[in-house]
């Protein structure tokens, strides 16, 4: 449901969170970003530093370079910062929570930085809310921007939730609200809201001390997030998330089996297979999802940002024989939509976007069932295709 990723940038619609060719890390980002020409949505962010607070994207960068950088399906790690002060940054996670381990260098000012919305024009209606408890060391809050929001309906209970946990007590917090070159900062604030903003925590460190962090994530409350924690990362073992998602993937890619192929050919081909497993994503939480298509919460299973007007022809296909077992759910997740909002997407970013040519949805409802997948209700299937055609213009 959420990737946890390295931020060398900020993105938006056009621009990935991560970008090769860039030389700093901003952060380490909870995103639902599917894919660069999309937007993200209900993402948040929390990067490490030592010395002078410094809290907005540009200001925070630390320089890194691909040879300091790990980068697996299971396990993400990259050192950062200059040679007196690196600070080594790992990420493992499942698929609704995060789990950051950062080893840190002796410092009376080590810090970690929060962003919780990043809207860098002061025009748009979104407003996340963070808040602070030091007792329970963990900042709690909502993010319910969607930067594809101008291509669809308004959605006024999209809320993108979150948990911040540490495993560290923290001496000295505050929260920060800026469209500025210096945001406001509040020393020892507890709450804040705000269109560009976020928190931060203080505290002392030792040389080659590791700090972990969780991150919790929800689009149906704060308590789903709580849930979600309690089932995928309950306690702070980093290692056990690094290879309980080794063996989810390694159980996943060995469903095609590569023979008479040199090793770098079956790197690129297991690398590609890992693509095709990337989206659609999932979207439900334990029994219940969210709808951004009549902005509800449901009960049943739930996949989206389906790119659509990509995948019809090759990846829905591959499917059927790689992820069989997603096929009719999938189809479900279409027919929801349909029944929730009215007709079947083209490019749901989560909600109705009306881009891309065509109506392809019904092509691959059509394809599942002519091969057999059929555990979905075939009446309302074959109404949402023929009712393809009245989508309304938004």
């Amino acid at each position: 449901m959420t990737n946890f990723v390295a931020q060398t940038r900020e993105n938006k619609i056009s621009e990935m969170p991560y970008f090769y060719e860039d030389n700093t890390i901003q952060g380490f980002m909870a995103t639902h970003q599917p894919t660069v020409w999309m937007g993200d949505y209900g993402y948040v962010s929390v990067m490490p530093q030592v010395g002078k607070l410094k809290l907005l994207p540009k200001d925070r960068a630390l320089p890194f370079t691909h040879k300091d950088e790990i980068s697996k399906p299971n396990y993400y790690s990259v050192t950062m910062g200059d040679k007196s002060q690196k600070i080594k940054g790992e990420i493992a996670a499942a698929s609704r929570c995060g789990i950051f381990q950062f080893t840190f260098p002796k410092s009376d000012e080590s810090h970690i930085i929060i962003q919780g919305i990043n809207i860098t024009e002061n025009k748009k209606a979104f407003h996340g809310y963070i808040r602070i408890d030091e007792n329970k060391r963990e900042i709690t809050g909502y993010n319910p921007e969607r930067m594809s929001s101008h291509l669809g309906p308004e959605l006024k209970n999209f809320k993108g939730y979150f948990i911040i946990q540490f495993d560290k007590p923290f001496e000295r917090f505050g929260t920060w609200n800026s469209f500025r070159t210096e945001p406001d900062i509040i020393e020892m604030g507890k709450e804040q809201t705000g269109a560009r903003m976020g928190g931060y925590i203080s505290f002392k460190t030792e040389k080659n001390e590791k700090v972990k962090v969780k991150i919790a994530t929800s689009f149906i409350s704060l308590d789903q997030a709580r849930e979600n924690l309690s089932k995928e990362i309950p306690d702070w073992d980093f290692n056990k998330v690094v290879e309980n998602t080794r063996n989810i993937w390694q159980d996943n890619l060995s469903r095609i089996t590569v023979n008479g192929a040199t090793e770098d050919q079956k790197s690129i081909f297991y690398t590609a297979l890992f693509h095709t497993m990337l989206f659609p994503r999932e979207f439900s939480e334990y029994g219940r999802y969210y709808s951004p298509f009549d902005d509800k919460v449901h009960e049943g299973v739930s996949y989206n940002d389906y790119s659509l007007w990509d995948t019809f022809r090759a990846l829905h296909p591959l499917l059927h024989f790689t992820q069989p077992e997603r096929v009719s759910p999938m189809i479900q997740s279409l027919l929801q939509m349909y029944q929730e909002g009215g007709w079947l997407p083209k490019w749901p970013n989560p909600t109705y976007t009306n881009i891309m040519t065509g109506t392809h949805a019904d092509a691959v409802i059509a394809d599942a069932y002519i091969k057999g997948f059929r555990d979905y209700d075939l009446d309302l299937a074959y109404e949402a295709v023929r009712e393809k055609c009245h989508a309304p213009t938004l």
